[in-house]
């Protein structure tokens, strides 16, 4: 992975999101994770966590989670978001600023203040900056994400339009 999360971004959870992009159809051994130990992380939210590595060819899964259905990725797409802009060429680095255009990105009352300024890929993935990650994905486009998700085995593959949207709406 050309990316190197923020001190404060939990390893783990990264390597998870990354097993579930590059998940292998046949796990040889499954181990059920106790959800007792994260419950203070976790509070009240539902959380399904898969993680699988390979080396060993063993597989994690959070006890209790909903690993059964399929769900909206939002926020964790930010993970394949960033190695599509990098590969592409559309970001050239994780320094590379975006600048931020109150004009364009209308701030919604939910934004936190630190996504209303200019973004690096490594402050948008930190803070998980929904502004930076859709102007990304208009400069990718369509026909890119769909042939990567593809290639990837990633959901259903499905972009819809507009392109900013596809992975918080529903569609993939």
């Amino acid at each position: 992975c050309p990316m190197r999360p923020p001190p404060t971004f939990p390893r783990s959870l990264l390597l998870a999101v990354m097993a579930l992009l590059f998940a292998h159809p046949a796990l040889a051994e499954m181990r059920q994770l106790a959800l007792t130990p994260l419950k203070r992380t976790i509070a009240d939210r539902s959380v399904s966590f898969l993680a699988h590595e390979p080396d060993y060819d063993i597989t994690f899964a959070l006890d209790g989670g909903d690993l059964d259905r399929r769900h909206i990725p939002w926020s964790t797409f930010k993970v394949a978001n960033s190695l599509i802009a990098l590969e592409e060429g559309v970001v050239g680095s994780l320094d590379t600023i975006r600048q931020w255009d109150a004009g364009k990105w209308q701030p919604r009352d939910y934004w936190p203040a630190n996504w209303r300024r200019d973004h690096s890929l490594r402050s948008a993935f930190r803070y998980s900056v929904l502004w930076y990650f859709q102007d990304v994905a208009r400069d990718i486009g369509a026909p890119t994400y769909r042939q990567r998700l593809r290639d990837w085995n990633y959901g259903n593959a499905q972009v819809g339009e507009p392109v900013d949207l596809f992975w918080l709406d529903g569609t993939l």
